[in-house]
């Protein structure tokens, strides 16, 4: 589903920290941007910065700390 919002009104992007996910995907159902992508054969969690609109939906969920939110520009 694309995003309502174009790249220059979004003024969040999430990191994800892929040394601290522990595979647990509580974060995949709460990206309405579809964003997070699951590679099952990998069994890694992949973000695309793209897709995601900077909601901070999934910082929420995850239980490690692996995904956190910063402001647009900020590495």
């Amino acid at each position: 589903m694309p995003s309502s919002l174009t790249g220059s009104e979004v003024r969040y992007r999430v990191h994800l920290e892929e040394a601290l996910c522990d595979g647990c995907r509580l974060c995949l159902p709460l990206c309405k941007q579809g964003a997070l992508i699951w590679v099952r054969a990998e069994r890694e969690l992949l973000l695309d910065p793209w897709a995601c609109d900077g909601c901070g939906a999934c910082v929420t969920a995850c239980p490690n700390g692996a995904l956190s939110l910063h402001t647009r520009g900020n590495p």
